[in-house]
This record gives C-alpha cells, structure tokens and sequence, in this order.
C-alpha cells in the first residue's frame, strides 16, 4: 500500500457516505412535511412555481 488507500479510510469514507445519505434523507422528509403544511395552509400553490413578478 502507498499510505493513500487502506481501511481505516475505506472505512471512513463508507461512514461519512452514509451519514451524507441519512442527512439527505432527513431533509427530504423535512422539506416534504413542510411543503404538506402550507399546501394544507393553501400558502403555496401545487405546482410550486415561482409567482415572482417583478417591479419593472
């Protein structure tokens, strides 16, 4: 080995891949909660388009 690869950072890598993963999953389901929410408050329309118009 070349001191760049081994397992102690194959492992690494593995438990911060899958840390990546859980926190994107989290925040999928925290996104998903909330766009139930105003959806349900009627705040936001269903498609989720910007409504923005500008100024000018």
């Amino acid at each position: 080995m070349n001191g760049i690869y081994g397992p102690a950072l194959i492992h690494e890598a593995a438990a911060l891949a899958k840390a990546i993963i859980a926190t994107v999953e989290k925040l999928n389901e925290i996104t998903g909660d909330v766009r139930n929410f105003l959806n349900s408050a009627g705040s936001v329309d269903p498609g989720f388009t910007n409504n923005y118009v500008s100024p000018n």
